[in-house]
C-alpha cells in the first residue's frame, strides 16, 4: 500500500425519505484539497459576519444567510474547473423502485449501502487500483451505527473491489461515518447534494418554494453550466457529473 497517492471521498445523502429521488452526492480530492475547501468556507463565514462554528446545510439555508451560501456555493463548484482541487459525483436513485425491493422484506440499511457503493466505486473504477482512499460518509440520525459499522464497510468496500476489478489489494485505506457537524467537506457535499435534490423532486415548482432556495438553485445551475441538475449529465466535465442509478442492469429491485 506504500507509495500510492491518496485520496479522500466524501458522501452525504439528500431526500431518503419522504421524496421520489433521494441523491447521493460526493466530493473526491486530495487532502491538501479538502483542507483548502474547508479552509474557504471558514473564511466565508468570517467575511459574512458568521459564528466560526455555523454549518452548512441546504435545508437550513434561511433568507438572510442566502448571500454567504451563495459566495460558497459559487466557490465549490469553481474547484472543479481548472486549476481542478476537486470532483463532485451524484447518484439519483428513484426511491419508487427502493420502495419497491424494501417491500419484500430486505434490509433498508443494505440496500441504500449500495448506492453508495455504487457511487465510491466509480471513483475506484476510473482511477485505478494504484490510489488509496479514504471515505468519510455521513452519519444519518436515523441510522442504526455502532462502533463496528466503520470495519464492517471498510472490509465489505474492498473485498468487493477485490472481486469486481480483481485487484490483488483493497484500495481502501479507511471508511468512517461521521457527523457533519465534524466535516466541512461532508458540508460542502450536503450544499451540492441538496440542490441537485431539491431540482430533481420538483420543490422549485411548488406555489410554496422557498425564493431564497430557488435563488440558490439557480445560481448553481449557472456555476455548473448545465441547463438543468435534474437530468444526467453527459460523460463531460468529467469532475462534476450527475447520474441516475441504472435500476435495469441491477439486482435492486428485481424479484
Amino acid at each position: 500500500m506504500t507509495g500510492r497517492n491518496i485520496f479522500h471521498v466524501y458522501i452525504d445523502e439528500s431526500s431518503q425519505t419522504g421524496h421520489a429521488f433521494m441523491v447521493i452526492g460526493a466530493i473526491f480530492c486530495s487532502k491538501d484539497a479538502a483542507s483548502e475547501i474547508a479552509g474557504m468556507m471558514d473564511a466565508c463565514l468570517a467575511d459574512h459576519g458568521q459564528r466560526a462554528d455555523k454549518e452548512f446545510h441546504w435545508t437550513e439555508l434561511k433568507a438572510h444567510t442566502l448571500e454567504l451560501y451563495k459566495d460558497v456555493m459559487a466557490r465549490l463548484i469553481g474547484f472543479t474547473v481548472k486549476p481542478r482541487k476537486m470532483r463532485y459525483r451524484a447518484l439519483v436513485v428513484d426511491m419508487r423502485q427502493v420502495n419497491h425491493a424494501l417491500s419484500k422484506g430486505r434490509d433498508r440499511e443494505a440496500t441504500l449501502a449500495k448506492f453508495i457503493f455504487t457511487l465510491v466505486f466509480g471513483f475506484a473504477r476510473n482511477f485505478g487500483p494504484n490510489i488509496r482512499y479514504h471515505v468519510w460518509i455521513d452519519k444519518r440520525a436515523d441510522s442504526v451505527h455502532d462502533l463496528e459499522m466503520d470495519e464492517r464497510t471498510f472490509y465489505a468496500l474492498n473485498n468487493k473491489a477485490k472481486s469486481q476489478f480483481g485487484w490483488a489489494e483493497g484500495p481502501f485505506s479507511g471508511v468512517r461515518f461521521v457527523d457533519s457537524k465534524k466535516s466541512r467537506l461532508i458540508q460542502a457535499t450536503d450544499l451540492i447534494t441538496g440542490a441537485i435534490a431539491y431540482e430533481t423532486n420538483g420543490k422549485h415548482l411548488l406555489a410554496d418554494a422557498s425564493r431564497h432556495r430557488v435563488a440558490l438553485l439557480e445560481q448553481t445551475i449557472a456555476c455548473s453550466a448545465f441547463p438543468t441538475l435534474a437530468k444526467p449529465s453527459s460523460r463531460w466535465p468529467f469532475s462534476f457529473q450527475i447520474a441516475h442509478f441504472d435500476f435495469a442492469k441491477s439486482s435492486v429491485g428485481r424479484d
